[in-house]
């Protein structure tokens, strides 16, 4: 079976169950910080950044499964200081942060069942000195408790932003320290689509729209940490060794969906390459109606199979993206 069969497959394998459509609930904060998006970067993903803008003591490690940890009551006991046990879900540098998010101990019920909501913070440029920071809070849960839950949310997360804006508005601010380690710089592909985000979103979670136009076997968990499998081939049989195996990192239904490979097909060409990959796409609506599709794949380096991995991409997306624009025109 050709390499190519294998670009796109993973992330359109899937089925979305019916009852988490639209029933997610937003909590969206948004507000413009007077520095460089780097800078603001820095802030939101080291220890050190999160210390400063928000004044307190904090663990950050700034990498898939990473610490993810605000202490806002240091000298309480110890699992009633913060965020304690949250983890980085993905990054794509510097545009998006992707987190786990637990309850306050004021909603012990919630905080004791160790349940995790998602948080994702975009950072967009809008000039050399100033960044658009937009957090979107996506609560899945239903009942009091989870009102209680939203309501404290609701009021908390604005009260972060202004500790980022204040922070960044005072001139006599200490410059945050320069990053240790290299960040390697992910690749992207764009697609301007014509048809709605819900549409396009549609085809990549719906297994009816995904038969048409990607493959006939498919599995998803579509949870954080939940499995994703998929398989070109009608005939193969489960646990064979030519299944494609992803582990979802986190998602914002409709907007954002990011994976991580686990295992590729025994005859995938750059099995290295793509080990600890991992990929995030974006769903962003354009006026018109129409989406602006956006594939960022992280953690490619620089050997020589990566590239070829890179022109594999560049070769064979486009073509992907053609047979899914039939398919939602077909469909229409």
């Amino acid at each position: 079976m050709k390499a190519s069969r294998f670009i796109l497959l993973a992330t359109t394998l899937m089925t979305f169950p019916s009852s988490a459509l639209g029933a997610e609930r937003r909590i969206e904060k948004e507000i413009v910080v007077d520095a460089p998006r780097s800078e603001v970067w820095q802030a939101w993903t080291t220890t050190e950044g999160v210390n400063a803008f928000l004044g307190i003591q904090s663990k950050v490690e700034n990498k898939v499964g990473g610490a993810y940890e605000f202490y806002f009551g240091q000298n309480l006991p110890e699992g009633q200081r913060g965020s304690e046990g949250c983890k980085i879900l993905f990054t794509d540098a510097p545009e998006l942060l992707a987190f786990t998010w637990n309850a306050p101990p004021k909603l012990a019920k919630l905080r004791d069942t160790g349940v995790r909501t998602q948080v994702f913070v975009r950072f967009t440029e809008l000039n050399p000195k100033q960044t658009n920071v937009k957090l979107t809070h996506v609560i899945t849960e239903r009942g009091p408790e989870w009102d209680q839950y939203l309501a404290y949310f609701e009021n908390a997360w604005p009260n972060v932003l202004q500790h980022l804006q204040k922070y960044f508005a005072d001139p006599a601010r200490k410059p945050l320290p320069t990053a240790t380690h290299q960040v390697i710089t992910p690749m992207t592909q764009t697609f301007d689509l014509g048809f709605p985000p819900e549409k396009v979103w549609n085809a990549f979670v719906d297994p009816n729209i995904v038969k048409q136009w990607m493959a006939p076997k498919y599995y998803l968990e579509l949870k954080v940490g939940g499995e994703m499998k998929a398989n070109a081939n009608a005939d193969a049989f489960p646990g064979d060794d030519s299944w494609i195996v992803r582990e979802v990192l986190g998602f914002d239904p409709g907007r954002v969906l990011a994976y991580q490979n686990k295992k590729v097909p025994a005859q995938f060409p750059f099995k290295k390459a793509i080990e600890g990959t991992w990929t995030v796409m974006y769903f962003d609506p354009l006026p018109g109606n129409k989406t602006h599709f956006r594939m960022s794949f992280n953690g490619i380096k620089d050997d020589e199979e990566s590239k070829r991995l890179r022109d594999h991409y560049i070769r064979s997306n486009p073509m992907a993206i053609e047979k899914l624009k039939a398919v939602l025109a077909k469909n229409q």
